[in-house]
């Protein structure tokens, strides 16, 4: 994905991929800036990091001693690098504007020949996705597919608690996960320090007191997992980093370090909640409530205050931050509660299943119209999905929507009246919210506005397939922004290029979630 093509000799192609070099290229840092083309020695190494020197160095390695890179800016993409290497040091003047010229028309002919590849190239649905489609047409959340379809893949797998006690039959297992954290601590984010030989990232603190949380897919094994480690063994923050603590490290018997949470790349979720990191974060709250642990204490980047805040774990600093390879990092205590495990459910939509409403459909009395419920007079789209354990009802009235369960009697056999199945304390409000909704949409025949919290992507959501359909018309870009704004707002703003640029933006958008399979992040 971050590579349009490649020339280069196969195995440091191959090395470079795998250190995750393109994230320290220094000639890639400098093209941000840059316009014209530079070769590969013009860049000062008395200004690298240690991680950029390792770039050029093992590119010396592989025998590529010189290069020419050619930057390249377009409108509404992000920067282009167009890189040339060999074994000599040594440029005729002038070649690398030769270089620069040639670069860019190859950088053209690849990107007509991947366009022309994504017009060809329709999108297909696997057997599972359509399985996906039919159960979010009807509503079902990502944690209710996930228990439907049996915990097959799309962050569908159970967390397994690993300690000293059952180690030995999860050691298959066990073994994957290090090998997991060396593609990723080492592989993706550079952890050199990490690094070993056999391919697998283990460290002092993997011991036997260790506790494992594994993320396990029944058929892709570990998929996520992460590590806890009793405080009062030698852990990471007591034995390594015991300055981020100037007034002492956190100690007790129900006090754990937290280290070494890691997601799959597959299960991953660019610029959404990661519903995988989620359910792992669940467990390792459920873990320690069951087990009477309070405390967490974890070494991390400052911005994981922010984000373990959003989740109700009580951030704490034990100290101000230091540096650490050039980065910062701080030590947090974190406060394990029913609190915490309840908003980070809510974070990660694990309990939206709460706000369907079960009921009861008996055959209508006719008695007492007033009390009578027609499905055919709903005036909007009804989906229903019929499965072994009754009917899931979904009605829909474009950005809002309500669910019904109906665990006994039938909608779809005439007038009915509805009995609703509400009890207890725990997660009713939000079936009480979706009551309210019901008797709304009796009463008005609509789903008012009101009893909704508002979606800010939704109603992007609804530009983007409207541009798409509007495309596929054989409308111009003009045409679209007149259907979506209106004609008077479009003659006034059009030449100014806000709106223009607006609905090129939609366009683009559109084209990466229909033909680019970005559709798919809505089903996570």
């Amino acid at each position: 994905e971050h590579i349009l093509a490649n020339g280069w000799p196969e195995d440091w192609y191959q090395h470079y991929l795998a250190r995750g070099h393109y994230r320290f290229d220094p000639c890639v840092a400098r093209c941000r800036r840059a316009s014209d083309p530079f070769l590969w020695s013009d860049i000062p190494r008395r200004d690298l990091d240690n991680r950029a020197r390792t770039v050029m160095d093992e590119a010396i390695e592989f025998g590529l001693r010189q290069g020419v890179c050619v930057p390249v800016h377009a409108p509404f993409s992000p920067p282009l690098v167009v890189s040339a290497s060999g074994k000599t040091r040594d440029l005729e003047p002038g070649a690398a504007d030769v270089i620069g010229l040639l670069a860019r028309h190859a950088l053209q002919s690849v990107g007509r020949l991947r366009s022309e590849m994504r017009c060809f190239k329709k999108p297909v649905l696997s057997q599972r996705e359509q399985e996906i489609l039919c159960w979010v047409a009807c509503g079902k959340t990502a944690w209710e597919i996930s228990r439907n379809m049996g915990s097959r893949g799309c962050a569908m797998f159970h967390v397994h608690i690993v300690d000293r006690s059952n180690r030995s039959a999860y050691s298959t297992y066990v073994e994957q996960l290090f090998r997991l954290r060396h593609e990723i601590y080492v592989g993706e984010r550079g952890w050199s320090d990490l690094e070993r030989a056999d391919g697998r990232e283990i460290d002092a603190f993997d011991t036997d007191d260790a506790v494992y949380l594994l993320g396990l897919d029944s058929e892709k094994g570990v998929v996520a997992g992460s590590r806890l480690v009793p405080s009062l063994k030698p852990h990471l923050l007591s034995d390594v980093f015991p300055q981020l603590a100037p007034h002492g490290v956190p100690r007790a018997g129900r006090i754990f370090e937290w280290t070494r949470i890691f997601v799959v790349p597959g299960l991953r979720c660019p610029g959404q909640p990661c519903l995988a990191a989620g359910i792992i974060y669940c467990g390792i709250v459920e873990f320690c409530l069951k087990t009477k642990v309070s405390k967490l204490s974890v070494v991390c980047e400052p911005y994981w205050f922010d984000r373990l805040a959003r989740l109700g774990w009580r951030p704490q600093r034990l100290g101000p931050p230091i540096l650490h390879h050039g980065e910062p990092i701080v030590g947090l205590v974190l406060d394990m509660s029913p609190a915490a495990l309840a908003r980070t459910r809510q974070v990660y939509a694990i309990d939206r299943q709460a706000g369907i409403l079960p009921v009861e459909a008996v055959p209508a009395d006719r008695a007492s119209p007033a009390n009578v419920f027609d499905l055919l007079s709903v005036p909007h789209q009804i989906t229903i999905l019929r499965s072994r354990d009754g009917e899931h009802v979904l009605i829909c009235d474009g950005p809002h929507s309500l669910r019904l369960d109906v665990v006994s009697g039938s909608l779809l056999k005439g007038p009915v009246q509805l009995a609703y199945c509400l009890s207890g304390f725990s997660g009713v409000d939000a079936k009480v919210a979706t009551l309210r909704r019901f008797l709304a949409l009796e009463r008005l025949g609509r789903l008012p506005s009101t009893l909704f919290s508002a979606n800010r992507k939704a109603n992007r959501w609804s530009m983007i397939l409207q541009a798409h359909d509007g495309l596929q018309a054989g409308a111009s870009q003009r045409e679209i922004a007149t259907a979506l704004f209106g004609k008077e707002r479009v003659d006034a703003d059009w030449e100014a290029g806000y709106l223009r640029t607006r609905i090129q933006r939609l366009v683009r958008s559109a084209d990466k979630m229909i033909r680019g399979g970005g559709y798919r992040m809505l089903l996570q």
